[in-house]
């Protein structure tokens, strides 16, 4: 006759991992959102994937077709709306994204998601501010920025437009779905 082998139990930490996961993705996702959102001058911050996801679905919904149009004196282009003056200063200013996408011209990086997301990051993180004066930057602040600029966000969010208001709506939106489909409390994204 054959012995049994007892099945020895997992170790006590393996046994508390369904329980850790979601835990563990949370602070994954609250991490990002907590590393953009130092206070300004403390560390230079960059929106991440979700906040820039909820960037483009709330200025354009993301429309790979969307192509080049007006928007007062600028020109702006691509699913993220990039205007001519932050994709020159990207080019001038991080030289990581110059070297990597120096072969695309303006309205070539305005339609490439990689290109445009890594030339909106660098204008946000060069204008980090708190503009709705929660004391963090976050993509609520990436948003006002995005959508009015420096001078927008120095005003703060109350004084946005109509159609600027629609579209941190839409921001914010977009953040509860993100923060539903990774159950976390609420994504600062």
């Amino acid at each position: 006759m054959a012995a049994l082998r007892r099945r020895s139990a997992p170790p006590p930490l393996l046994r508390l991992l369904p329980l850790l996961l979601p835990l563990l993705v949370t602070v994954l996702v609250v991490g990002a959102a907590v590393a953009s959102a130092a206070v300004p001058g403390s560390m230079r911050v960059r929106p991440d994937r979700y906040c820039l996801a909820c960037l483009c679905t709330a200025t354009s919904n993301c429309s790979p077709s969307i192509g080049c149009h007006r928007r007062g004196a600028d020109t702006v282009c691509g699913p993220l709306l990039l205007s001519a003056a932050v994709w020159r200063r990207a080019r001038l200013t991080d030289s990581s994204f110059a070297a990597t996408f120096a072969y695309l011209g303006f309205r070539e990086c305005a339609a490439d998601a990689e290109c445009a997301g890594a030339v909106l990051g660098a204008y946000l993180e060069a204008e980090a501010a708190d503009c709705d004066g929660d004391g963090m930057v976050g993509c609520t602040d990436f948003g006002v920025l995005t959508v009015a600029g420096p001078d927008g966000c120095r005003r703060g969010a109350a004084a946005l437009s109509r159609p600027q208001q629609a579209q941190m709506e839409a921001l914010h939106r977009c953040q509860r779905e993100v923060a539903y489909m990774l159950r976390v409390p609420k994504a600062n994204c």
